[in-house]
């Protein structure tokens, strides 16, 4: 008779419920005074880390991404640009329909949100890091599972993209 093995705690076919903040701006601005605003204000102070990288069938696309981490909690806070800051082709497009533009959207339905937030401790509440300063609206909150295909691009696909830069 077989012991089971105690070291097991949970089920791998559980699903996890996961938050996301979706970031408007009010005014369109460089990431680079939208941070520098936020970094002045805050904490939290975020600088910019690898780029996620998707690859297209025709097209590369990078999207930039943000990092702070909060020293008493040590939450790790993420803001992916949801439109990709560069593209590139790799080979010339043979479709007279295809789906595949120069300009990449992470959440294609919402072209408006301007960056997605990512907690490692999925904080529910985004506007606790990150209060409306008159340069966003306030963060809406997208609720997802572990199995949602952005979700795996932003856990695991930028994190394993981290490890091969590094």
């Amino acid at each position: 008779m077989r012991a089971q093995n105690p070291f097991i705690l949970e089920d791998e076919d559980e699903i996890e419920e996961v938050s996301l903040g979706l970031l408007r701006l009010s005014d369109k601005i460089l990431p680079h005074e939208f941070f520098f605003k936020i970094n002045s204000s805050r904490k939290l102070q975020f600088e910019r880390t690898v780029d996620l990288e998707i690859c297209g069938e025709y097209f590369n696309y990078q999207h930039s991404v943000f990092q702070a981490c909060d020293g008493q909690t040590r939450n790790i806070i993420r803001l992916f640009k949801n439109k990709s800051c560069l593209s590139h082709q790799k080979k010339e497009i043979d479709e007279l329909f295809s789906d595949e533009n120069p300009i990449h959207y992470l959440i294609p339905k919402a072209e408006e949100v301007d960056y997605i937030m990512f907690s490692s401790d999925n904080i529910a509440d985004f506007s606790v890091l990150l209060p409306s300063q008159n340069i966003n609206f306030s963060i809406q909150e997208l609720i997802t599972d572990s199995n949602h295909p952005l979700y795996k691009l932003i856990q695991y696909e930028y994190y394993e993209q981290r490890l091969k830069k590094n």
